[in-house]
């Protein structure tokens, strides 16, 4: 049984390295980052397309190597045991309680602390598209007892602003076309639930 729940992405083969790094491009350890990687395995660059190549593929002013690295776009962390382990997307991020903060941490976070199976955060926005509130679903049964429990362990392991506000249990999360979890649909859900109770 992996810890967390979640199956670690393992370490570099021999002559790949990986790193982790913050959103202004500095090396960092301990924390979560995105991860990069350079080595044999990385490409020049995508075809007919400079502009993302260049945003991509680059290289690092820490680096003295000055070797080409490929900005993955997947945030990660380092477990205790060395392994790599994936949380989330770059492109998931928000600000919320003045600090930036990774939807996907906060859904290991509250897998982390053991009354939940599955987790998915949702950010609510006011009309200037600032993040007001979260809410989360999940596919595990809720007790008053367990989200007591969930919120006690999770100021264990994350800031308790980032606990959500409102937290459903769900049937099954709905997907799109391409077979991913509709966040956009859940958002529907949960304002709509919002709204009924308040």
């Amino acid at each position: 049984e992996f810890k967390n729940g979640i199956i670690p992405i393992g370490r570099p083969f021999k002559g790949h390295t990986f790193k982790l790094i913050d959103q202004d491009d500095n090396l960092i350890e301990g924390q979560p980052g995105e991860i990069i990687y350079k080595g044999p395995q990385v490409s020049r660059g995508y075809l007919n397309n400079q502009e993302k190549t260049k945003q991509t593929f680059t290289t690092f002013d820490w680096d003295e190597s000055n070797e080409i690295w490929y900005k993955s776009g997947d945030l990660g962390l380092v477990n205790n045991d060395g392994d790599y382990e994936f949380i989330g997307r770059t492109d998931n991020q928000i600000k919320f309680g003045g600090r930036r903060v990774e939807l996907g941490e906060i859904e290991s976070t509250l897998i982390k602390s053991g009354q939940l199976v599955t987790a998915i955060v949702i950010p609510l926005r006011n009309e200037e598209g600032i993040v007001k509130s979260l809410g989360a679903f999940t596919t595990s049964e809720l007790t008053e007892e367990s989200e007591l429990l969930l919120r006690e362990r999770f100021s264990g392991y994350m800031d308790e602003v980032f606990f959500p506000k409102h937290l459903f249990s769900i049937k099954a999360f709905p997907q799109n076309s391409s077979g991913k979890i509709d966040r956009k649909k859940l958002t529907g859900i949960l304002t709509e639930k919002i709204n009924k109770a308040e």
